[in-house]
């Protein structure tokens, strides 16, 4: 034991190898000093990089299966080439077994590589069983590598990556949920769009957000309606409601937006008037939207619209003024003749 893990730990290749070739000389894989060895990363290491990859078929199987008693190895933070030897050596049914921890790991494309040699049926099986069984880690990793990955081995067909991507819509970790509508969006809105119910109310604000997105290019006049009833419903998820208005008031023309954000502007929500109040100086500097804001209960609302409506420094959209401001003419006419009296005086 103390052999391997000295040498286990040196940088000397000549001797990791040398140590290698004695344990396949003498046939002591299953030692029980190698075995305790196995307590130490490095020793792990050299097993997985120098040892495992000529043993044989039988011996490679009895050890690779003590190599998973230490999962953090295959942790995916952890960059380490040598990880790949175990799915390798691995049979069939152990992999399987293992599906959902090495789905997550480092050694996933390793993974990957091996069931694709099964043909596309055999990806498919696999992905559905990490689907059903396996973590959020093991499904989000899954999910970039068989489907969002541009640049990596193409495992599946297109049909098969949106039937996929379908189903991670119906994934019970919001984030994942959320990744997947982001990309169903911009490749397959119609989906979307049949799930308004569920995915103008789901959990997650990305799928929220997609989806009325989706739905205000696809669906404008329905999704505006919608969008503003979603806002000004009591009875709505408050969550809803601020996603609904934060999409309204991001796509919507200020003409569409105003009924909505002045009812908002002068309710008695304070965070949804506030969110209003936002979309107002950002996009809707209209006189009836920044008057509605001037009347609100709440100071910060009233503060953005006082200083849109500030006669000197204000917003000339919003009904404000500003000096040498072109579109004020008669202002401008007004101050000229004010100006020459007071030098007349």
């Amino acid at each position: 034991m103390d052999r391997v893990i000295d040498v286990s730990n040196d940088s000397d290749d000549r001797r990791k190898f040398g140590l290698a070739e004695d344990v396949l000389r003498t046939e002591s894989w299953a030692d029980p000093g190698l075995l305790q060895a196995l307590n130490d990363r490095a020793a792990r290491r050299w097993v997985r990089e120098y040892l495992l990859p000529r043993l044989p078929v039988d011996a490679a199987s009895s050890v690779v299966t003590r190599l998973l008693e230490w999962p953090e190895d295959l942790s995916s933070g952890r960059r380490d080439r040598s990880t790949a030897a175990i799915v390798k050596a691995l049979s069939d049914r152990d992999l399987y077994d293992n599906l959902a921890l090495i789905a997550r790991s480092n050694a996933a494309g390793e993974l990957w590589d091996r069931i694709s040699a099964g043909g596309e049926h055999a990806v498919v099986d696999a992905v559905e069983r990490i689907l059903q069984d396996g973590d959020a880690d093991a499904r989000e990793t899954t999910l970039h590598l068989l489907v969002l990955d541009p640049y990596g081995p193409e495992y599946l067909g297109r049909d098969q990556q949106d039937r996929i991507l379908a189903m991670t819509l119906d994934d019970p970790d919001p984030e994942i949920r959320g990744l997947a509508a982001e990309v169903i969006a911009a490749d397959m809105p119609e989906l979307l769009l049949q799930r308004s119910d569920a995915a103008s109310f789901d959990e997650s604000e990305r799928v929220r957000m997609a989806y009325w997105r989706v739905a205000l290019v696809h669906r404008p006049d329905d999704a505006i309606e919608s969008a503003g009833l979603t806002a000004l419903d009591p009875e709505s998820p408050h969550w809803a409601r601020r996603t609904a208005l934060l999409a309204l008031g991001e796509n919507a023309t200020t003409r569409e937006a105003a009924p909505v954000l002045q009812a908002l502007l002068t309710g008695d929500d304070e965070v949804l008037a506030d969110d209003a109040a936002k979309l107002m100086w950002r996009h809707h500097r209209a006189p009836d939207i920044a008057n509605a804001a001037a009347e609100s209960q709440f100071e910060s609302v009233r503060d953005r619209a006082q200083r849109l409506l500030h006669p000197e420094m204000g917003s000339p959209a919003a009904g404000g003024s500003r000096p040498g401001d072109p579109t004020k003419t008669m202002d401008i006419f007004e101050q000229i003749q004010s100006d020459e009296d007071d030098r007349n005086r």
